[in-house]
Parts: C-alpha cells; sequence; structure tokens
C-alpha cells in the first residue's frame, strides 16, 4: 500500500506528541486529542482504499489537478489519466463524484453513461 506524504506526515507528527518517558507505563500523548483521531481515520481510509489505488497512475500526485475550478483546463489531469492502467474503475468511482474521475470530467462521464444506456 503507498502513502502520500500528507498522510505520513500527519501520522508521524500524531506519533511525535507521544512522550514514552523513560518507563513505558508512564507514556501519554502530550497533544490535542483530535489531532490523533484524525490521523486514525486517516490510517483508517487509507485501509479502506480499493486495491486498484495502488495503481493509479496519479497516486501521490496532490488533488488541485484533479478537482480544477470552473473553466480550468483539465488537460493535465486527463493526460496522466491516458497512461493510467486503472482508468476503467477509476471512472467507474468517480460516478456522483465531481471533479476528473478516469480522465472524464463529471459532465463527460454523465455522457458516458446516456451513450452507454
Amino acid at each position: 500500500m503507498a502513502l502520500d506524504v500528507g498522510t505520513v506526515t500527519s501520522v508521524a507528527l500524531t506519533w511525535q506528541a507521544i512522550d514514552l518517558r523513560e518507563d513505558p507505563d508512564e507514556a501519554r500523548y502530550v497533544a490535542d486529542p483530535s489531532d490523533l483521531i484524525d490521523a486514525l481515520a486517516e490510517l483508517a481510509s487509507l485501509l479502506k482504499r480499493p486495491a486498484w489505488h495502488a495503481q493509479a497512475a496519479c497516486r501521490g500526485a496532490g488533488p488541485a489537478s484533479w478537482f480544477p475550478g470552473r473553466g480550468d483546463d483539465v488537460r493535465p489531469a486527463q493526460a496522466v489519466c491516458a497512461t493510467c492502467p486503472v482508468a476503467e474503475p477509476c471512472a467507474a468511482a468517480g460516478e456522483g463524484e465531481t471533479g476528473i474521475w478516469g480522465g472524464m470530467s463529471e459532465r463527460q462521464r454523465k455522457h458516458a453513461r446516456r451513450a452507454a444506456a
């Protein structure tokens, strides 16, 4: 399973907040408990990801290209998707979602569904 930099950083910062002291029985968490909850939620989401995520060409890339604003150029994301071995399951996972999934925008996925029906 591949971890993205943001998740690794978040989890690492969370574990740094554990004060182990010299006696492990006295170990305690010394930061905001919500940070620990957030890190655990990130790890849980990683464990629930479909297996095809590990093969995605966009793995490790930031979300900006795949969630462009109205009128922004989607071609850079689509160029990455064109080389992706898992574009088909990605497009299926994007049903009802915003952004570029499997190389298609929300509008393109809608048209593809209509054409297939």
